[in-house]
């Protein structure tokens, strides 16, 4: 099992496709997990993803999730501005990863990358947002609502242990108790969004129940560079799976036009 040691001692796990292909001249695409998902939920995307592009692929657990240390900074209210401004870059740092990177974010993960992206030292080439929140709707709060409820019911908690093991339950109500709070009410990126000057792809399904076009709206009012848009038809919250091959070939188009890979 592949891991490293931050400077608090905190472990984080993480995973390589294509690792033998990185070279100086090609960027490493780096996979941010969503708001319960871990490395191992990617499922075949990071393999099938390296093998359409060429390019090596890097996902990693964030802290309390999947096989990675228990977090000591929690589900505070700057959590995804922690992990965009200290953990990443540590992660990097610790990683040796010096290439270029693209970000690939997922639901959290893509709120992460684009605050990664306005605040990193070292800025990636390009962002890849799926299904991120740069708002709060009215449609985030009833899709919330609805993961909670649907934790109290059947399976989804049990399943949910296979990634995360014992500290499950605790992982999933913290983080809905976050978002669910008033204080989350006031949440807002704004000043992030408007440092962003770096290409990017926004990816969202119609179905999705947790944002709406709205979310792409908002991105298009601040950003330095107008955001791609990659609008999946009879698709939900994870297009990387429901859709992976369409996603594929968003990604690479999108990144041939931005001259980051052959078309």
């Amino acid at each position: 099992m592949s891991k490293i040691v931050l400077d608090d001692g905190s472990q984080i796990f993480y995973q390589w496709w294509g690792k033998t292909a990185i070279d100086s001249e090609r960027p490493v695409i780096v996979l941010l997990h969503e708001g319960l998902g871990c490395t191992a939920m990617w499922r075949e995307f990071p393999e099938a993803l390296f093998v359409a592009t060429g390019l090596p692929v890097l996902s990693y657990d964030r802290l309390g999730y999947g096989r990675s240390s228990a977090s000591r900074y929690g589900f505070k209210m700057d959590y995804i501005r922690h992990e965009a401004e200290v953990l990443l870059p540590q992660v990097l740092s610790k990683l040796e990863v010096e290439n270029d990177i693209i970000l690939f974010g997922h639901s959290d993960g893509a709120t992460i990358a684009l605050a990664a992206s306005a605040s990193m030292d070292k800025k990636p080439v390009a962002v890849i947002a799926e299904a991120p929140h740069v708002i709060i709707e009215e449609v985030t709060f009833q899709g919330l609502n609805q993961t909670r409820s649907l934790m109290g019911k059947g399976d989804t908690l049990f399943k949910l242990s296979r990634y995360h093991g014992q500290r499950t339950a605790d992982l999933v109500y913290d983080w809905l108790d976050c978002w669910l709070s008033g204080e989350m009410h006031k949440w807002q990126m704004d000043d992030l969004l408007k440092k962003i000057d770096v290409p990017v792809l926004f990816i969202q399904g119609d179905e999705d129940h947790f944002g709406s076009v709205a979310q792409y709206d908002h991105l298009k009012k601040l950003l330095k560079l107008s955001p791609d848009l990659l609008w999946m038809e009879d698709c939900g919250h994870i297009p990387h799976l429901q859709k992976s091959g369409e996603v594929i070939k968003g990604f690479k188009l999108f990144m041939a036009r931005e001259g980051l890979i052959l078309p």
